[in-house]
């Protein structure tokens, strides 16, 4: 049973991953800043949600509120650095989050082997490569940007993982609703013309967003924060990349968006790095050692 619990944990977020790389093509194509998308993306996946909202299984403890701290600076930091800089770099920093999990599990001495830690020094170099990319798009703001949802997809990730929620659907229809909030009045102070112009879009916009509040973020992190009950924090952390992988192709792909040389490589050692990692909790586990999870 457990055995079965776990490899549903690990599909779960698979998808969730999955359903996340479609973020940055939308959010590319979209004429709306990043602010009203964010609002409308959340209002939507909340109102959706709100049918499996059971307040009683939600505990707004100092973990709720840690927990959503850093699901706001992630979901926006996330939204504003595809707008701003390329999506290979908006979308693989916050994987070098594995790093601070890393920190955050309290590890010993012996842990910090060149042998257990090489991946996340590789991840390291492929973010210090990754800024000094010059494709078209690329900004510092944006670059900044995105190094900072590293921290806030540490954060997220812990803080869920200490909450435990027993309603984890309900916990996403929460932290959505509020944002939207927050979003909306970020919006209404830098982007007013979006918001008054709303009526405006064309229909394919709309239903672009109502596929992102829908199944990109309402769907996507409830089937994370599900995931997240029977799978350890760092695995999770390194089942999510399939985001950063995949996101870049589809914008490839879809918008004929390419890194520059310096950038490719980046994103490959970043890559490379969050490979290794996987490999090594493997090998971790089949040796019954410890994998330095919280």
């Amino acid at each position: 049973m457990i055995k079965n619990k776990t490899a549903m944990g690990t599909l779960m977020i698979l998808v969730a991953a999955l359903l996340w790389s479609s973020n940055a093509p939308f959010v590319r194509w979209i004429t709306l800043g990043p602010f009203t998308v964010a609002a409308i993306r959340s209002l939507i996946a909340g109102l959706l949600l709100l049918v499996f909202l059971k307040p009683k299984q939600i505990r707004f403890n100092r973990y709720f509120w840690g927990f959503f701290l850093c699901f706001v600076g992630l979901t926006l930091g996330i939204i504003v650095a595809i707008k701003t800089t390329s999506s290979a770099i908006a979308l693989g920093m916050q994987y070098t989050g594995c790093i601070w999990l890393f920190l955050l599990s309290k590890p010993k001495r012996k842990d910090f082997a060149i042998g257990r830690i090489w991946p996340m020094l590789l991840l390291l170099c492929g973010v210090v490569v990754s800024m000094f990319s010059e494709a078209e798009g690329i900004t510092l703001l944006g670059n900044v940007i995105a190094i900072s949802t590293s921290f806030s997809f540490a954060g997220m990730t812990y803080f869920a993982k200490k909450l435990n929620c027993q309603n984890p659907i309900g916990l996403s229809c929460v932290s959505n609703l509020l944002l939207a909030v927050i979003a909306l009045a970020v919006a209404f102070l830098f982007e007013r013309e979006d918001i008054t112009g709303l009526v405006q879009i064309q229909w394919t916009e709309w239903l672009v967003l109502l596929y992102l509040g829908v199944f990109q973020i309402g769907a996507s992190y409830a089937l994370y924060y599900s995931g997240l009950r029977y799978t350890p924090v760092t695995t999770a952390s390194l089942l999510c990349p399939l985001e950063m992988i995949l996101g870049p192709v589809w914008t490839a792909i879809f918008l004929s968006e390419f890194p520059d040389t310096v950038g490719l490589i980046g994103f490959l050692i970043v890559v490379v790095g969050v490979l290794g990692e996987a490999l090594l909790s493997v090998w971790r586990n089949r040796k019954g050692k410890p994998a330095g999870g919280l």
